[in-house]
């Protein structure tokens, strides 16, 4: 993913208007000649956003609905329009930097921020898990043993939640692969008394390896 811009540093200083105006580098901005619209480079591919292009202020001057966007080819400053109707409600974006949530700055939430679970599609004799997704996970045993595999697209300072249930009949068990790592107590065995019995298996990942705690003895 590409590295995002700073909202609060947002001045457009590499503008493409030659030949088709199609920007061709990360984070550079162009327009459709044909209906006005803006683009921009991201992610190795041009994108078209809902906005105009103009000379000068948008405020008093173009009409637009709430989120479109607006670029002033004079002073290079991008205008989103978060209110009003007709050509009013204009502001320039870096004047709203903190109601945005950004990468690189310390930033206070006034509501709870939560993560989509995935659950995942059993398989045996190894379960793979693709990081990508989620923080969360759930498993449910349905065979005697089954090998936690590595994820793939683990992020050094990821943290991961595996919430492994044993389904009706009870007894299943888990074993790891060798990039899990339990400290000095060495993988554990997990609750398997009862069906639908639940353990919860914390890790913090370097990017390789899983440094991971165990909670057992839930009821899913």
């Amino acid at each position: 993913m590409a590295t995002p811009y700073a909202i609060d540093d947002l001045r457009v200083k590499d503008i493409s208007w030659v030949a088709d105006a199609t920007p061709t580098a990360e984070g550079q901005l162009g327009m459709n000649v044909a209906t006005g619209r803006l683009r921009i480079f991201s992610d190795g591919a041009v994108r078209e956003l809902g906005g105009r292009v103009l000379t000068g202020t948008p405020e008093g001057n173009l009409v637009g609905t709430i989120t479109d966007l607006a670029l002033d080819t004079a002073g290079g400053d991008l205008y989103f329009k978060a209110s009003g109707s007709g050509n009013t409600g204009w502001t320039l974006l870096s004047t709203l930097a903190g109601n945005f949530a950004v990468l690189d700055a310390a930033q206070t939430f006034t509501k709870a921020q939560s993560v989509q679970e995935v659950v995942l599609f059993y398989a045996s004799p190894n379960q793979p898990v693709d990081a990508s997704l989620s923080n969360v996970f759930e498993l449910t045993l349905t065979a005697a043993t089954t090998q936690l595999d590595t994820p793939s697209n683990l992020v050094a300072g990821q943290t991961i939640l595996f919430r492994i249930v044993q389904d009706g009949s009870g007894s299943r068990a888990l074993t790891f692969s060798g990039d899990y790592d339990f400290a000095t107590v060495g993988a554990p065995d997990l609750s398997t008394s009862a069906a639908g019995e639940m353990d919860l298996i914390t890790c913090i990942s370097d990017g390789t390896k899983l440094f991971c705690l165990v909670t057992r003895g839930f009821t899913a």
